[in-house]
Order: C-alpha cells, then structure tokens, then sequence
C-alpha cells in the first residue's frame, strides 16, 4: 500500500509459535514475546511500497520496553523507518485511559529528515468532554503543523538524531527528547537545583517477587506499589502481600527517604502515571518502571528535604493533638492562639509562595497563562499600552470562560523574572501604586461591575514580586472597552466576532 493508517488492539497477546509460521516474512525485524503491538506494527511495514508511509496509533510501551521488544525497535530504528513519535492525550480511546502514541513510519524519508526522529509532545492539547480527553481543530492543527513543517518548539517538539537515540539505548520515550510534563516547570524553576534522572540511573537493583514470598531487607531500597502508586522507604509498612510491590535499590548519589518521598508528591505521581499498562486495572511493569523520572537534587539538599518532611509530620501530629485537647482543656488559650496566629502568619507567607510555583509546573492551559512583564515591551525596552492590554485580554476571557490565573512576571521557559523592576522603573518604586495602576486599567478597560470576580496582590517569589491575579468565572458577557469578546482556550485567549460570539454568548450565558 502507499498508505497504511490503523487502530489496532491495545497490549493484545500474542502466541509466539503463531508468528514463527508466518507464511509471509513479515516479522523480520523479530517476534515480540508476550504484546501484539510490535506484530501489528511489522505487518503494516511489510504491508508498504518501497515509498509508502503510516501512522499507527498505539501505546506507550512500544517507545521504552525492552526484551524482544527493544529489539525489534532497535533494528526499525536502524534501518531509519521513524519519521516521527507523537504523543497524545491520555483518556482519548473508549474504554482505556491510558495514554497513546502515533508512529510515524516512512520507507521513503525526505533528505532532510534522514537519520532523524521528530518528537512532538500533545499529551496536553485536549479538551475535557465528560470522562474523555478530545482533540479540538486547533490542537491538531499544531500538531500536524509542527510535524509537516518538521520544527522544534520548546517544550512541544524535538528533533533527535539516531546517534542521541542510540546513546539512549534506543529508548523512545518522548519526555526524554520533548518534556511538556511537571518536571519541566520543576527543572526550569529550580534548574540549578536538580538533575532529572531515571530509576534506571539512579537504581544498583529492581526486584520482584512471587507470590508468597518476601523481600530481602536491603539498605537504601524504595517499594512501589504494582497498582495505585503507593511508595515507602520501610519494608515494614508494606500494605498486603509483596509480590505487589517492586523493590529498587538505589545507588548511593540518592536517598530512599527523598525518593519515596518524591514519588508521593504530584510530580512524582504524574511520573508513575505515565508509565502504567492495562485497561480495567493499570499497574506497573517491571520492564517500565526502570524509565520513571525522578528530579534529584544534591546529597545535602535531599537530606535538608527529608528532614523539613519529618519536622512537617511532627508538627501535624502536635496540631492534631492540640485540636484534640483544646475543647477538653481550655487553660492557657490566651496564649495559644497567640503563638497560632504567628504560626499562621508564616505558613501562609510560605503557601503563596509555594503554590504559585505548583501553578507555574502546572505550565499554561485554558485556566493559567504567564506574562512576562505587565507594561514593559522587552524588545523595545520601553512601556507600551499593548502589553498591558495583553493581559487584560486574559483577564477578560477567563471571566467569559471558566476562570483562570494570571501570573505576570513569569516568562514562557517558566521562570520567575518578578516585576520589581517595572514597579521601580514605572511607578516610584512604589509597589501600591503599581497595584493602583492595575486596578485603573481595569476599571476602564473592564468595568467596576466585574470587581468582585477579580483578586490581585504582589506575591513573593524567590526574591521576586509575582503579580498574581485570580478570576472567577461570570455569569454575564463581559467586553473589553465595552466590544471587544474574548474566551479562553488551551493554553491560548481568543477573540470572538459575529456569528462565532453569538452562538458562544448564547450557549454559555443564554441572552
């Protein structure tokens, strides 16, 4: 065929003495011992002309498994049949939640794009429909524009060599060329900070064990749980039998209290995540899981993280206890709520903070948006009203959208750049009248009525002022300068005329 396009089952099994007496020669590149995926896969090559290409929508374990599969991916990857990999959403296919991948396979490659692999990442270009996660026009749009075009956007898509793939042990996986995911953000923020290593890298042993039988207690060992993600560092609290748990060995250059640790936070969460298999029930494989991320700091920073972790339990355990009392035991209240009050004080100065950065790892989706400076044109190095407008775009489609944050003085790469230099350049160093200017702008360029939907302070961040503003969804049209109709889409704000905003104002204000 010149085109070959497919769907196959997901993780169907395979009766290897089938493929043996393959009548057709179709599997030459190896038989897949336990998964389908790569059978399908080699039908459909053997299956084009000399110049035909196909997609083929599978799932993740085809970019990272090894065995028999890495194999069959290796001799593919060599004789230069990838044109590109391209990640999509997960939850998009009835029935399964997993994520999948479209393959990109072109007997007849371009010169130009000859011993290289193009890496687009859209797990988040999706919009929520029910329990589904949908392609809108505009997604695939980029998609298909950032594959014909063959392009590397930061954060979205990477060209790799197959030199670089080889010297990643043949390993496709996407977030390892073209990371879109927390980490990214985490990195990006804390740069300096981490290094992002796998379990692979970071692991002497990974084992398993079957059922009825126990793990060996080994120093330095994590335990994860095949379903649901549960980590612990103490063989003693695993929750039921161990053969559902996987037992890694670290290396010295990490510390199983930080790294169960981690894996317990979101980020760490997402990590897991991407790696499970299955339908009805997804768990962990042990051939996968080597590939989870891990962001690692130094030995120091680690042990200061682990130790910060257990005074935060303690201090839990004390305020449960506390709560527990308080009713009982009435005495010394005075002075209790006023060391509670201090205590509140500096945790809430602290939260901000922090969940300011959890928004920027979060990256920008219908619901954030960064800018970096409020005023200034950074090309121009001079103030101009547009800049200023383009945040009040935003301000005006969350209101018409589902809401969302605004984040000024974070840049696209997400960082923090703060705009204390603005406040210092534009208005007095005066950081009241900078908040004064703000609400100015929106009083005439939104309106006084949309006040109470909008929350804005200067937040602390890493020694820089972050203007946060928070807006909550209208439930009446709102213009800006009183015409023009903004929304809000993923990650992007656009303008709606004519036909297109009455059919939306209908829809979602009804008048």
């Amino acid at each position: 065929f010149d085109r070959v396009v497919s769907n196959p089952p997901f993780a169907l099994k395979v009766r290897q003495e089938e493929l043996e007496r393959d009548a057709h020669n179709r599997f030459k590149y190896g038989l897949a011992s336990r998964s389908a995926d790569f059978a399908f896969i080699q039908h459909m090559i053997a299956s084009l002309k000399p110049k035909g290409v196909m997609a083929v929508a599978t799932t993740h374990g085809v970019l990272f498994r090894s065995g028999r599969e890495g194999e069959i991916r290796q001799r593919i990857l060599e004789d230069d049949l990838i044109e590109a990999v391209i990640g999509l959403p997960s939850s998009m296919f009835y029935g399964t939640a997993i994520s999948t991948v479209i393959l990109v396979i072109n007997k007849s490659k371009p010169p130009e794009r000859i011993g290289k692999v193009l890496f687009i990442n859209a797990e988040k270009e999706f919009e929520k429909d029910g329990n589904r996660n949908v392609l809108q026009p505009e997604n695939i749009i980029r998609i298909v524009s950032a594959y014909q075009e063959y392009s590397e956007i930061e954060r979205y898509s990477a060209i790799a060599t197959l030199d670089e793939i080889q010297a990643n042990s043949f390993n496709l996986n996407i977030a390892r060329y073209a990371d879109s995911s927390p980490f990214a953000g985490l990195i990006n923020q804390f740069g300096d900070s981490f290094e992002k290593q796998t379990l692979k890298d970071l692991s002497d042993e990974i084992n398993s064990v079957s059922r009825g039988k126990n793990f060996e207690d080994k120093p330095n060992a994590v335990y994860i749980s095949r379903v649901g993600h549960k980590v612990t560092d103490c063989l003693k609290q695993l929750e039921g039998k161990h053969d559902r748990y996987f037992q890694v060995v670290l290396k010295e250059c990490a510390l199983s209290a930080y790294v169960a640790q981690f894996l317990g936070t979101s980020v760490g969460q997402h990590s897991l995540s991407l790696l499970v298999a299955g339908t009805a029930i997804q768990s962990l494989s042990k051939s996968e899981l080597p590939e989870c991320t891990i962001a690692l700091p130094d030995l120091d920073t680690q042990s200061n993280i682990v130790d910060t972790h257990g005074k935060l339990a303690s201090l839990k355990e004390a305020i449960n206890e506390i709560d527990r009392e308080l009713s009982l035991n009435p005495k010394g209240l005075a002075e209790f709520r006023k060391q509670l009050d201090s205590m509140l004080e500096v945790v809430g100065q602290l939260s901000e903070a922090d969940h300011i950065r959890s928004l920027i790892r979060q990256d920008e989706s219908k619901t954030i948006e960064f800018k970096e400076t409020f005023s200034h044109d950074l090309r121009k190095n001079e103030k101009a009203s547009y800049i200023e407008e383009a945040s009040l775009k935003t301000v005006v489609a969350f209101l018409n959208s589902d809401g969302g944050t605004l984040l000024v003085g974070v840049s696209d790469d997400n960082k923090v750049k703060g705009v204390d230099f603005e406040i210092k350049k534009y208005h007095k160093d005066n950081p009241d009248k900078f908040l004064l200017h703000f609400k100015n702008l929106l009083r005439s360029k939104i309106g006084e009525a949309f006040y109470p939907l909008v929350s804005y302070d200067l937040v602390e961040v890493d020694g820089q002022r972050v203007l946060l503003v928070t807006c909550k969804a209208s439930d009446r049209p709102c213009f800006m300068d009183d015409k023009v109709f903004f929304v809000r889409t993923n990650p992007a704000t656009d303008k709606l005329e004519g036909t297109k905003q009455y059919e939306y104002i209908q829809t979602r204000f009804g008048s």
